[in-house]
C-alpha cells in the first residue's frame, strides 16, 4: 500500500482512490503513478499529490459549441496500460454516436535533463464514418489548491494584482474566485506554460507546471487557430488546461486580449474531426519543491528553457552589422540648431520634435555608448557628439521634484510638463549621464565639470527624497535610481554616504516588497498599468548594482529572482508567422521580449538587458544564460531597414496597439488581420540607443558577440 496524504480540498471520492495499490511505486522524488482501480494518474512526491488526472476521465472531448463555449463534454477512463521501453502507454476508447474515438497517451520521465519532467504525447484517432463538426479536445490536470499564484510567462504573474487594482479592464487578472478561467493562445505567452505555487501545510512549499509543445490546430474552424493554454479554478482545485482553440480571461469566454485597453471577440474556436483524422499533442508535466515563497515560477521557467534550448544565434545579424546600422540611424536624429545639440526622439518630419532623456528618448545614452564604440566612428565625431550633447543636457531645468527630461524643439524650451516627465525617465537619463561621466574620467578630451554639477544636484534631490521616512514609491519604478546613485557614490564620495544610503534603502525596500511575489514587479513602463517587464528590469539592474557595490549575497539572490522574471518575458521559441510582413522576412521570435500583460507585442528591449544577464551568468557560471543573452542581442538585429531604422512593435500574437503606423481603437481592424504584421512607424530613439548601450557594455566587458 502506498498511502498518499491528500490535500484537505480533495473530494472524498478522490481521497479514497489513493488508498489502493499503485503501479510504478515511487523511484525518485517525483513520480507519475497509475491507480488500476480508479484509472487515474497522479504526479506525487512520497506523501504529497501535486498533480492528478480528473476523476471523471483521463480524456475529455467536447462535441458541441453553445453560448460561445465548448459543451457536450464526454469523458473516457484509462482502459489499458502497457510498457514500451521508457514509455508507459495509457489507452482508452470513447463512444460517439456509435463510432469510436481511439485515445492514447504515451508518457515517460525525460532522461538526462537538468530539470526532472515527464513528457507525454496524446494521440486521438477518429474511426467514425462522418465528420464531427464542433469538437474541442482537452488535456486536463488538476492541482490540489486554489492558490492565486498562477504564472503564465508575459501574461499572468500571481494573478496580476497590481494590474487588477489599477485598470482591471486592461489586464488579464485573477481574483481568487471559484470558476475563474484564464486561457490564452499558445503564441501569446513567451513560453507556453502554466504553473502554480502553493503551501499545502505549514513549512512546505510546492510547485507544479504544465508545458506545451505549441502547435496549430488541424482542421480548426478559425483561420490560424492554435491550441490554447491556461487554467480554470473550482472550489477545490485549479485545473491546468490545454484546449484545441477556445480562449477566455477576466470572467469572459471567447475573447482575446487584442487591444491595449480592451479585447476583441474570438468566437467559434472549435475544430473538426474528419474520418481517419489523427491528432497528436505533446505536453510536459513537472512538480517540485519550492525553497522560498515567490520562487516557484523559476523552476517552471528554467524547465521551459531546457525544453526549447533557444541558444543558437549564428542565423542572426552580426554585432558589427547591427551597430553600424544603429549608428547611422542615430546620426540621422542629431539636432544642431542654435544652442541646441542632441538626439531627437522622433523623425525630423514628424510634428513632435523632442530631445528626451529617458524612456522613449534616451538622448543621453549615446554619450556613454559612443565612448566605447571607437571602432565604428571617427574619434572627432564621437568626441563632438558626446561633449555637445552632454553640455546641452546639463542645462536642463530643475524643479523641487527633479529635472526636466524633455526639451521641446518646437517650443524651444525644457518642458517640466511633458507627458513623459516621470521618475522612470529621470532615473534612466541620470544613469546614462553617470556612465558617460565615468567613461570620460579616463579621457582628458572631455570637459565634465558641468556634467558632474548637474548630476550631483539631480541625484541629491532624489537621494534626499528616498531617505525620507515616508518614502513609499507607487511601484517598482524608482528601482531605476539604484544604479545611478551607486555609481555616483563611487565617483563623488559625497558626505554621509548620501547616495549609497539612498540606493541601498531602495534596494532593500524592493527586496522586501517583491521577492515573495505577493506584489510582483510592476510599473516600470509609462504606458502600462500593472505588471511589466521593465518593472522587473528596474529591480534586476538595481539589485545587481547593489551586489557589485557591496558583494552581499542577498543582492545577488535578489538579482537572480528579478532576472528570472525579466527572462519570463523573453520568447524562447520561434513562433511560426502567417502570411504578412514578418513571414516575408523569415522573422524569428526567440530572444525578443514581450512588454507586459497589458501590451502583448514584442520589442527590442532585450538588447539593453542582455549584457546585464551576461554579467549575472558570469557570476553564477551559467553558460546557457550567457548564450541566451547573446541570442537576445543579436536576434533583435532582425528587421533593420536600409536606413538603420527599426519599428517597435512586432505582432506575434492576436494583438495590436499600432497597426501600419496608426493607433488602433476598438473595431478599427479585425482580429485576423493582426498577427504577423509589424508596426514600424513608432521608431523612437530608444530603439537605436539601447542597441548602442548594449554593445558598449559588451565591449567594456571584453565580450565579442
Amino acid at each position: 500500500m502506498l498511502l498518499l496524504t491528500l490535500s484537505k480540498k480533495l473530494t472524498a471520492y478522490v481521497a479514497l482512490l489513493y488508498l489502493v495499490s499503485f503501479i510504478n511505486t515511487a523511484l525518485a522524488d517525483f513520480e507519475l503513478s497509475y491507480n488500476n482501480d480508479t484509472k487515474q494518474l497522479t504526479l506525487h512526491s512520497q506523501d504529497e499529490i501535486l498533480l492528478y488526472s480528473p476523476p471523471e476521465g483521463f480524456w475529455s472531448v467536447a462535441t458541441k459549441w453553445e453560448n460561445q463555449w465548448s459543451s457536450g463534454w464526454l469523458h473516457a477512463p484509462i482502459a489499458k496500460l502497457e510498457k514500451s521501453g521508457d514509455w508507459t502507454i495509457y489507452s482508452g476508447l470513447l463512444d460517439i454516436r456509435g463510432d469510436k474515438l481511439k485515445l492514447r497517451d504515451a508518457c515517460r520521465k525525460e532522461p538526462s535533463t537538468r530539470t526532472p519532467r515527464f513528457k507525454c504525447v496524446r494521440r486521438i484517432e477518429w474511426h467514425g464514418k462522418t465528420t464531427l463538426d464542433q469538437v474541442t479536445l482537452a488535456i486536463r490536470w488538476l492541482v490540489p489548491t486554489t492558490s492565486n499564484s498562477v504564472f503564465i510567462p508575459a501574461v499572468m504573474y500571481h494573478g496580476n494584482p497590481s494590474g487588477r487594482s489599477t485598470f482591471p479592464e486592461r489586464v488579464p487578472h485573477l481574483h481568487g474566485d471559484e470558476g475563474e478561467i484564464a486561457i490564452f493562445e499558445e503564441h501569446r505567452p513567451a513560453a507556453p506554460l502554466v504553473s502554480l505555487e502553493w503551501s499545502p501545510k505549514a513549512g512546505k512549499l510546492y510547485g507544479a507546471a504544465l508545458h506545451s509543445l505549441p502547435s496549430l490546430v488541424p482542421s480548426g474552424n478559425l483561420n490560424d487557430q492554435w491550441w490554447s493554454i491556461g487554467m480554470e479554478r473550482s472550489s477545490e482545485h485549479t485545473e491546468f488546461k490545454l484546449l484545441s482553440g477556445p480562449v477566455a480571461y477576466n470572467r469572459t469566454k471567447s475573447i482575446a486580449k487584442a487591444l491595449k485597453y480592451s479585447h476583441l471577440p474570438y468566437p467559434d474556436a472549435f475544430m473538426r474531426l474528419n474520418p481517419g483524422d489523427i491528432v497528436e499533442k505533446t505536453y510536459y508535466l513537472e512538480a517540485y519543491t519550492v525553497k522560498k515563497k515567490g520562487q516557484g515560477f523559476q523552476q517552471a521557467f528554467r524547465t521551459a528553457v531546457d525544453i526549447f534550448k533557444p541558444f543558437y544565434y549564428n542565423d542572426f545579424p552580426s554585432m558589427r552589422e547591427i551597430v553600424e546600422n544603429k549608428l547611422a540611424f542615430m546620426e540621422s536624429r542629431w539636432e544642431k540648431k542654435g544652442r541646441v545639440r542632441g538626439f531627437n526622439t522622433y523623425d525630423k518630419n514628424e510634428e513632435k520634435s523632442v530631445i528626451g532623456l529617458g524612456w522613449v528618448g534616451q538622448a543621453a545614452a549615446p554619450a556613454y555608448a559612443l565612448q566605447h564604440l571607437e571602432d565604428y566612428l571617427p574619434e572627432n565625431k564621437i568626441v563632438g557628439y558626446v561633449q555637445q550633447s552632454m553640455d546641452f543636457i546639463s542645462k536642463s531645468k530643475f524643479s523641487k521634484d527633479g529635472y526636466a527630461v524633455d526639451f521641446d524643439l518646437n517650443k524651444n524650451k525644457w518642458d517640466l510638463d511633458s507627458p513623459y516627465q516621470s521618475y522612470v525617465a529621470q532615473a534612466q537619463g541620470l544613469f546614462n549621464m553617470m556612465r558617460a561621466i565615468k567613461s570620460a574620467e579616463s579621457n582628458k578630451q572631455y570637459k565634465t565639470k558641468n556634467w558632474k554639477k548637474f548630476t550631483q544636484k539631480a541625484l541629491t534631490i532624489h537621494a534626499n527624497r528616498i531617505l525620507k521616512s515616508d518614502w513609499r514609491p507607487e511601484s517598482t519604478n524608482e528601482a531605476f535610481f539604484i544604479a545611478p546613485l551607486l555609481l555616483a557614490d563611487s565617483l563623488y564620495k559625497n558626505k554621509n554616504n548620501l547616495f549609497r544610503s539612498a540606493a541601498l534603502k531602495a534596494a532593500d525596500h524592493y527586496i522586501a516588497r517583491h521577492l515573495s511575489m505577493d506584489e510582483p514587479y510592476w510599473g516600470g513602463t509609462l504606458d502600462a498599468t500593472g505588471e511589466d517587464k521593465e518593472g522587473a528590469w528596474a529591480a534586476f539592474q538595481g539589485f545587481y548594482s547593489a551586489y557589485e557595490a557591496t558583494g552581499k549575497q542577498k543582492y545577488l539572490d535578489a538579482a537572480s529572482h528579478a532576472a528570472d522574471v525579466v527572462l519570463s518575458y523573453v520568447v524562447l521559441w520561434d513562433i511560426p508567422m502567417p502570411a504578412g510582413r514578418l513571414n516575408n522576412h523569415g522573422f524569428k521570435t526567440r530572444g525578443w521580449t514581450a512588454v507586459s500583460p497589458q501590451n502583448h507585442h514584442l520589442d527590442v528591449y532585450g538588447v539593453l538587458i542582455a549584457p546585464w544577464l551576461y554579467k549575472l551568468a558570469d557570476a553564477k557560471n551559467d553558460n546557457d544564460l550567457k548564450n541566451l543573452a547573446i541570442v537576445m542581442y543579436r536576434s533583435c538585429g532582425q528587421m533593420i531597414d536600409p536606413y538603420g531604422s527599426h519599428g517597435e512593435q512586432m505582432l506575434q500574437t492576436n494583438y495590436a496597439q499600432r497597426y501600419r503606423g496608426k493607433r488602433v481603437r476598438k473595431g478599427d481592424i479585425l482580429l485576423e488581420q493582426m498577427r504577423g504584421d509589424y508596426a514600424e512607424m513608432w521608431n523612437v530613439t530608444w530603439i537605436s540607443a539601447h542597441f548602442l548601450v548594449g554593445a558598449a557594455m559588451f565591449e567594456e566587458m571584453g565580450v565579442k558577440l
